[in-house]
């Protein structure tokens, strides 16, 4: 991802904000986030609908569980333009959050994920690893991850 060096002291306040809720959230073993909240670490929608549709989302739900913390959110399904191809965005959203070093990790179940479609591919958002250096984005294999630095 190119950024200019605005946009990314932009999206590093971003992340270090989500970092400080995250930290917060997994020492109490709860809390929530907006889910708004999380796209902007991968920079601001600049599509209204977008914000729209990801505000209507509402929060991501963290409680503590099987021995972690998992993240649910419960909200209108959707289905937006992405750069070449579409981001699908389920009813349902659930996943763990995972303490890594100075970060933190969302891991999405798989089957209540996000899904990125472009041509003839589907790729399911397994993690988004997020810390005060980077942001990355995995996908199955590997092949078509997105990560920057801060």
């Amino acid at each position: 991802m190119q950024m200019t060096d605005s946009q990314r002291a932009e999206v590093r306040q971003n992340v270090l904000s989500l970092l400080a809720r995250l930290e917060q959230i997994h020492c109490a073993a709860g809390g929530e986030i907006t889910v708004s909240e999380v796209f902007e670490v991968i920079g601001q929608p600049s599509d209204r609908a977008l914000r729209r549709d990801l505000e209507a989302r509402g929060c991501l739900t963290f409680e503590h569980a099987d021995g972690g913390v998992r993240f649910s959110n419960v909200g209108p399904a959707f289905k937006t333009k992405l750069g070449p191809g579409t981001l699908q965005v389920p009813g349902q959203l659930a996943g763990r959050l995972v303490r890594n070093g100075d970060g933190f990790w969302l891991e999405f179940d798989q089957d209540k994920t996000m899904i990125g479609k472009a041509l003839l591919l589907e790729l399911k958002l397994q993690r988004l690893e997020v810390s005060p250096r980077h942001v990355a984005i995995r996908l199955p294999g590997g092949l078509f991850d997105h990560e920057y630095t801060l």
